[in-house]
């Protein structure tokens, strides 16, 4: 979320003012993948809606990655939001599911991980940014962002009938 604007900042020259909308898109999209999240569940199923949102966030990455156009790429990091909100309720239900273990031990296991990796993702971006350029480093994510999709189909989640 941050890196939006650093990257706006940054990479395509903008002000401040402009580098901003980066991370309120990205925010504000999130915010309205949140509401929605639970009656998308409902309409696609959760691995309908986790493979989708994958598929969004990494179109939504990738068009910011390669456009030159701040407004566009704004658009994109906004995509991005849009496409993993609803990732954590779906993995955090999913997590109460896991047969043979118990539920309130694997929440507390991937809440820590995923907050875990809140808190480090941004370093670690900076760090690789620092080596290779925050583009590059930012194409990291992407490929993560890739990766959802593939994996979504392994998860134990509820599906549409």
């Amino acid at each position: 979320s941050d890196w939006g604007s650093v990257y706006l900042k940054d990479n395509l020259k903008v002000g401040e003012s402009t580098a901003a909308f980066g991370y309120a898109f990205y925010t504000g999209s999130m915010v309205l993948g949140r509401f929605l999240g639970d009656e998308l569940a409902l309409r696609l199923g959760e691995k309908r809606l986790l493979s989708y949102g994958g598929i969004l966030a990494s179109l939504g990455l990738l068009v910011s990655l390669s456009s030159l156009s701040p407004w566009l790429t704004t658009l994109g990091f906004g995509l991005v939001g849009f496409g993993i909100a609803g990732a954590a309720p779906v993995i955090f239900r999913a997590a109460t599911r896991v047969p043979g273990q118990n539920a309130d031990l694997a929440l507390t296991a991937v809440a820590t991980l995923g907050y875990t990796a809140f808190l480090l993702g941004p370093a670690l971006i900076g760090g690789l940014a620092s080596l290779t350029g925050l583009r590059w480093a930012l194409g990291s994510v992407l490929i993560l962002l890739v990766c959802i999709p593939l994996i979504s189909s392994r998860l134990v989640l509820n599906e549409k009938k």
